[in-house]
């Protein structure tokens, strides 16, 4: 059989193939911040639109929320049925692989689940390797391919059942360009709902008054909290949690 079959089944993993550098909020703040607000992760003067600022690069992706502004935390979120803890969003078995509390940082262990044909070999790394065999030599950009749809398959994988989600993974296309066998990946968990506990959204309003509601499910309520609740609880008011994060990965050296 041709290694380059679709039949062909995937032999690994890929912590067996990269390691993590760096994982941040896209804008490089920290995922230990107390509390950091959804828009706060992604702006960065400007990031409306792709921008391009050294090896920065930030993709104008729709499934991107750049616009709510409600609390994330390390350990969860909040939203319309106040804090969500990222214990409920993981499967138990992922967990009992993670050890310590669940945060966002357990993402990069999730991704590293992900399953992919370890025999296949990026060319740039390819050059700096001693008797390679060139069979098992693709592309920089169909190996990284591979490695954005593990990513995918081992975050997926990891979620729990009773949990309504969707994962979205962009690279950083124009990554790797020195062949230092480094990519950037920008990973969004849309979390729609929870069979436990319902529709999952951010509340929204087109009217400056939105503000108070920020801090929904922490504070002590009172009339316009009290009404903004209801309405969003009502009408579904809102849009899915959309967390994104930045993973920056390397190719492992391997024989």
């Amino acid at each position: 059989m041709s290694i380059f079959s679709p039949d062909l089944e995937k032999g690994g993993c890929l912590r067996e193939v990269v390691d993590v550098l760096h994982f941040c909020y896209p804008n490089g703040k920290s995922v230990f911040h107390k509390t950091i607000y959804s828009d706060e992760t992604i702006q960065n003067e400007p990031v409306y639109q792709d921008v391009y600022e050294g090896n920065d690069y930030v993709p104008c992706l729709d499934y991107i929320d750049r616009f709510s502004h409600w609390p994330i935390f390390p350990d969860g979120f909040l939203c319309n049925h106040g804090k969500i803890s990222y214990e409920m969003i993981f499967s138990k078995s992922f967990q009992e692989t993670f050890h310590g509390s669940m945060c966002i940082d357990c993402l990069p262990l999730a991704v590293l689940n992900g399953h992919i044909e370890t025999m296949f070999i990026p060319l740039l790394a390819a050059r700096d390797m001693d008797e390679v065999d060139s069979s098992r030599v693709i592309k920089n950009y169909e190996w990284w391919g591979m490695v954005k749809t593990a990513i995918k398959e081992g975050i997926e994988s990891s979620l729990d059942p009773k949990v309504n989600a969707k994962v979205c993974v962009e690279t950083n296309e124009r990554g790797d360009l020195d062949g230092n066998g480094k990519h950037i990946f920008y990973i969004t968990l849309k979390i729609y709902g929870h069979e436990d506990v319902g529709d999952i959204f951010w509340p929204y309003n087109d009217s400056e008054y939105d503000r108070p509601g920020q801090l929904f499910g922490l504070d002590d309520g009172g009339w316009f909290d009290d009404r903004w609740r209801g309405y969003c609880y009502q009408l579904k008011v809102g849009t899915p949690v959309s967390i994104t994060t930045r993973l920056e990965l390397r190719y492992k050296q391997t024989k």
